[in-house]
């Protein structure tokens, strides 16, 4: 009887130390789920800040597009209203420079018809 009381008080002491063990688990399974919880908290809130960052990164460079974009644009219209002006003077230069050039010719021609008929009368004049 001896052996089965002390089989009993065995198994009862088995009891116990599997139910602190049980326990164990429990603390430890409770506390591996705090840790994941945390560092998934963690990695939330670092995945938001690095999120905030690229998003605020694409808005500037989203404006910095489009202020380089509008001084293109600009300097293309102040190039192109600069290249007509220029065009409109180069023709206006053209056209006098061709309106003197026919003038001068004209004129030319005037004086080789004076001098051809001077020639013209002082020989008929050196023939008398």
């Amino acid at each position: 009887m001896i052996g089965i009381e002390g089989d009993i008080g065995l198994g009862g002491h088995l009891g116990v130390t599997i139910k602190q063990l049980e326990e164990k688990i429990r603390q430890f399974e409770t506390n591996q789920e705090s840790i994941i919880e945390e560092r998934t908290k963690e990695m939330e809130r670092d995945l938001l800040r690095e999120f905030q960052e690229r998003e605020q990164t694409y808005h500037d460079e989203q404006l910095l597009s489009t202020r380089r974009l509008a001084e293109a644009e600009h300097r293309v219209a102040q190039l192109t209203s600069d290249l007509e002006l220029s065009q409109s003077e180069l023709f206006e230069v053209k056209a006098k420079y061709e309106e003197n050039t026919h003038a001068r010719s004209d004129e030319l021609d005037m004086v080789l018809e004076d001098l051809e008929r001077a020639n013209h009368f002082d020989l008929h004049l050196t023939a008398i």
